[in-house]
């Protein structure tokens, strides 16, 4: 019975707090955007890739031009879009490892430490370099028990690029990319890299802690996933051909799946290509990129667990969008609401300027027509172009892009937008945390099966705004909430990556 009671409230409370799917957040810095730039006007600022951290904290990562070359430069802002001033300087913090670095990957982990990883010591603008990755403190600060001070570095034979990385559950990092190995530039090849928690080289992965795969002439990794089982899948492109490749913990090609590990296919027999995917429980994987024609369009499809395309998503597989009737449009990145349907961010080309491209589609790969009214959402931040290139899902269902603002000399330009996703209840319930009673109008009381002593949680409101936070000093902890007003709330430890919904009566 209460389970029934606490499933009705949760919907009948989002319905009326998830209003206008597709809309600009507006507690989001007032206007649901945010232009960021660290030193002049006629600067290059780039940012290409966010996480959110467990206390709601957004933290984008890019590149910034310095004068001579480029540094990796990091950004965090609070839940409602100010700078947050207790990271790096003023909220801001560049970075210089060597020549041309150029940061396209920021992942946080869950105690709180901060990796950024790109391409370092290139000697050009958009050149090949060495794989590199920092460890941040959670302030910003350079962790040095972490490589070489606080950098590791991995390098391949022949020219590398570096395009995404992922956290494995034990510590150890996954970077990827593609890298030329001819001299001609035309000859390029899937390339992966793993390090161990400490940044050290990880032996155990090929022997040498670097793996190339080739499909084609010109291969190119966008995308990174882990299974529950430790498999790994490079998902991009090669010769305008959709390619993944799964392999196996060890990194060897698990030959089992696609075509002798490989899928090298194109939907609809037209150049097609994966910026992003999401691999599901079940092995199957949802993507996006675009696709061409005669002119770019937005690609989503869903592969099964083979490596074929699902039939039952799309149109025999897939869903190809023209954002804005003759547009030019690409889609990077890709998220899963709770309720299962999927949002692809981008850039649409259309009446003379790029805009910020959000679509959202149904399960079964069908535009949804209840965001937005259509299905699709074209943001400016003004007059010249903008171009989103990376999002994450909030605790509460709202939905970050990150991307850059202008069209020769950029800003970081980040935007919120309100989804109205159906709030899941899993992690309201946690088999090793629970809260009750939830509705509650008063106590809220935590009780763990693990050692929370000693560990800080915080309190924050639907807006994502840190209402209240404590130390927890025994294993049953009672947190008075009578004098919060009526609505949903979060609480989170992120030392423990927990954070469970409640709704205060």
């Amino acid at each position: 019975m209460i389970k029934k009671i606490l499933t009705l409230g949760l919907f009948a409370f989002t319905s009326m707090l998830f209003a206008q799917a597709g809309s600009l957040d507006t507690t989001f810095n007032g206007t649901g955007k945010v232009l960021t730039n660290f030193f002049t006007a006629t600067s290059t600022e780039k940012a290409e890739d966010l996480d959110i951290q467990a206390d709601g904290k957004i933290v984008v990562a890019g590149f910034v031009s310095n004068g001579t070359n480029y540094d990796f430069a990091v950004v965090r802002y609070n839940v409602d879009g100010t700078l947050d001033a207790t990271f790096g300087t003023g909220g801001k913090l560049t970075i210089n490892i060597s020549n041309y670095d150029m940061a396209y990957a920021v992942e946080i982990n869950p105690d709180g430490k901060i990796y950024v990883a790109g391409t370092v010591g290139s000697t050009g603008s958009g050149g090949s370099g060495n794989f590199g990755v920092i460890r941040l403190n959670s302030n910003g600060t350079t962790d040095t028990s972490f490589g070489t001070n606080g950098v590791a570095t991995v390098s391949f034979p022949g020219s590398d690029y570096f395009t995404n990385m992922k956290l494995q559950s034990d510590g150890k990092i996954l970077l990827c990319g593609y890298n030329i190995v001819d001299v001609t530039g035309n000859y390029s090849d899937f390339s992966v890299a793993r390090l161990n928690a400490d940044g050290t080289t990880d032996f155990d992965f090929s022997n040498d802690g670097k793996a190339t795969v080739n499909f084609n002439d010109d291969d190119r990794a966008r995308a990174i996933q882990i299974d529950a089982t430790g498999n790994i899948y490079l998902g991009g492109t090669g010769s305008s051909n959709i390619c993944i490749v799964k392999l196996f913990s060890d990194g060897s090609i698990d030959t089992s799946y696609g075509t002798n590990g490989k899928v090298n296919t194109r939907y609809n027999a037209q150049s097609s290509t994966i910026n992003d995917m999401i691999l599901l429980n079940n092995g199957s994987i949802v993507f996006t990129g675009f696709l061409f024609s005669t002119e770019y369009e937005m690609l989503v499809g869903k592969l099964d667990a083979t490596g074929a395309f699902d039939t039952s998503f799309g149109t025999n597989g897939a869903t190809v969008t023209d954002v804005d009737n003759s547009s030019e449009d690409t889609a990077y990145s890709l998220v899963i609401q709770s309720d299962d349907k999927i949002i692809i961010s981008g850039r649409s080309y259309t009446s003379g300027s790029y805009y910020f491209a959000v679509l959202r589609y149904t399960s079964s790969g069908a535009i949804d027509n209840t965001f937005s009214n259509d299905g699709k959402v074209l943001t400016a931040f003004g007059t010249s172009w903008s171009m989103g290139y990376s999002s994450a899902l909030q605790s509460d269902g709202k939905l970050v892009v990150a991307g850059i603002y202008g069209s020769f000399y950029e800003d970081f330009a980040i935007a919120r937008y309100n989804t109205g996703a159906p709030l899941s209840t899993e992690d309201l319930v946690k088999s090793s945390v629970t809260v009750f009673p939830n509705p509650t109008n008063g106590l809220l009381n935590i009780i763990s099966s693990e050692d929370l002593v000693g560990e800080r949680y915080f309190i924050n409101d639907s807006m994502g705004r840190i209402i209240e936070n404590g130390i927890i000093n025994n294993s049953n902890t009672s947190i008075a909430v009578e004098k919060q007003q009526n609505g949903l709330y979060f609480l989170t430890i992120p030392s423990k990556s927990i954070s469970l919904k409640f709704i205060k009566n």
